[in-house]
């Protein structure tokens, strides 16, 4: 609440923001730990027992850091890339071409859990605004991907401030947006 306003002009952080994460309750204990350990430590600290305060402090960290990774990575993640992850999960066992555009994301390698075609030529460039002789050995070209005579789906995954874009390119339609996230389809000519 304090940090929002000074925000409002990020959408992408407005809408991550947004994004419904489960905390239970028992995800309070590793902040509970860190306090106990401040308390027993600055206590130490007045008495002079200097060696004890520091490694009750070291330890206690120890504890906290492991304690605090195991609570919250997977739960602040939800927030930065939860959705796009979903929407990459959720279309793992379709055939179809996935990409992100806009920003760069390692989701759809390891999610897709896809490899490229055998014929995938990565030395091969086309030349911008060339339609027409687009082949499979593209498929990770936007530009075919976007205008291109596809053989199969395309899902792509833009960020919310890049969503006018995404909407402006004619043969793409958005079927969703969740948090930061727009989603969009094209299907092929067939």
């Amino acid at each position: 609440e304090l940090i929002t306003p000074l925000l409002e002009s990020d959408i992408n952080y407005i809408a991550s923001v947004n994004v419904n994460v489960n905390w239970p309750w028992i995800s309070i204990l590793p902040g509970l730990w860190m306090a106990a350990i401040l308390f027993i430590s600055l206590k130490k600290f007045a008495r002079r027992e200097v060696w004890r305060a520091s490694w009750t402090l070291f330890l206690g960290t120890a504890v906290f850091v492991f304690a605090a990774v195991s609570f919250y990575i997977g739960r602040t993640e939800r927030y930065s890339q939860g959705p796009a992850i979903d929407f990459v999960k959720e279309k793992s066992s379709e055939d179809c071409y996935l990409i992100t555009s806009g920003y760069k994301s390692y989701a759809p390698f390891f999610y897709l859990q896809k490899k490229p075609p055998s014929d995938f030529d990565k030395s091969y460039t086309p030349a911008l605004g060339d339609h027409q002789s687009f082949t499979a050995k593209t498929y990770s070209s936007e530009e075919w991907l976007f205008h291109g005579d596809i053989d199969k789906k395309v899902y792509i995954i833009g960020k919310a401030d890049d969503a006018q874009r995404l909407q402006g390119i004619e043969t793409l339609s958005q079927i969703g947006q969740e948090g930061s996230y727009v989603f969009f389809e094209r299907k092929p000519n067939n």
